[in-house]
């Protein structure tokens, strides 16, 4: 340690959501690598259009997929909800898998409290919000909207693996994040298979969005050194969907839990967290771990350092 007073070698956060069951960002690539990892062979690359309750409708549909060959990522569709078990059950019982324009065989099904398209009923595959959402572990078929709900908004800056990238306009459209440019996606773009990929592309039209808490205003700052002091409130902002639950909100120091610490509602999603008169005595370093529990959904935990 250089010099006199407190400094912060390291703060880091390690955010949890209610429910039993964690769920890292690493646990989120890794279900998303499940949908390229498959070894199927269509049986049939021709199909018979279908509307959602199973009758013909003229037409039929050319898969991208064809007879005979092999594949080892999850084919397109929209409306798609099939997850990678399903995939390979519906591709063995004679399903075409999807491809491109699968949305011209669609329309939104009235009533239902989740879109579904006819192609998804006659197509094995999977589409943008379905993937992100399994990937997640959020209702597969709830819909890009309602997941981007129990999400906060976040900055550019601050996306990490397993936030999501969102676009509006002028079509809609869900990634997940991944790290150096790269994501996981179910799409159908022209120049590229349809299907899930992994690949480094520019989301300069997307809004990136994320179900983990963020942490934020942390003070003292890392690296920071507060001279002849020898008390100091340590403090961060959490900003996350849902309620943060008291008994779910610790902050160690050194290894060592902080019995007295103050949690206070700021707005709706965010919170203050502060340790009140620490003894930050000459010539310490600390290393200071926050855990937040949230009740938007399932349980998530990653380790974010600052």
């Amino acid at each position: 340690m250089r010099g006199k007073g407190f400094k912060l070698l390291v703060l880091s956060f390690l955010p949890l959501l209610l429910n039993a069951g964690v769920i890292t960002s690493d646990d989120v690539i890794s279900k998303a690598e499940t949908y390229l990892n498959l070894n199927w062979s269509p049986s049939v690359d021709t199909c018979v259009i279908r509307d959602w309750q199973g009758n013909k409708i003229n037409g039929t549909f050319h898969s991208y997929y064809k007879e005979g060959l092999t594949y080892t990522w999850e084919a397109y569709v929209w409306g798609g909800i099939n997850t990678t078990s399903s995939f390979i059950s519906r591709i063995n019982s004679g399903y075409c898998a999807g491809g491109y324009s699968t949305s011209d065989y669609g329309y939104y099904h009235p009533g239902h409290p989740e879109y579904m398209s006819a192609a998804s009923h006659f197509l094995a595959g999977i589409d943008c919000a379905a993937f992100v959402n399994s990937c997640l572990s959020q209702p597969i078929g709830q819909g890009m909207d309602v997941l981007k709900s129990r999400c906060i908004k976040i900055d550019k800056s601050n996306v990490k693996k397993g936030d999501i990238w969102v676009r509006s306009s002028p079509h809609h459209h869900i990634r997940l994040a991944d790290e150096n440019r790269y994501v996981y996606e179910s799409h159908s773009e022209e120049g590229y298979r349809p299907g899930v990929e992994h690949r480094p592309v520019s989301n300069a039209s997307y809004t990136p969005y994320s179900i983990f808490p963020q942490f934020s205003q942390e003070s003292p700052a890392n690296g920071e050194v507060v001279e002849h002091a020898q008390t100091k409130d340590i403090s961060v902002i959490i900003a996350a969907k849902g309620n943060i639950v008291r008994n779910g909100v610790s902050m160690g120091i050194n290894g060592k839990q902080v019995s007295n610490l103050v949690l206070q509602s700021l707005s709706d999603t965010s919170w203050s967290l502060i340790a009140p008169n620490f003894d930050v005595s000459e010539g310490r370093a600390f290393n200071v771990v926050v855990n937040a529990r949230n009740d938007v959904a399932r349980s998530w935990s990653d380790k974010y350092e600052k």
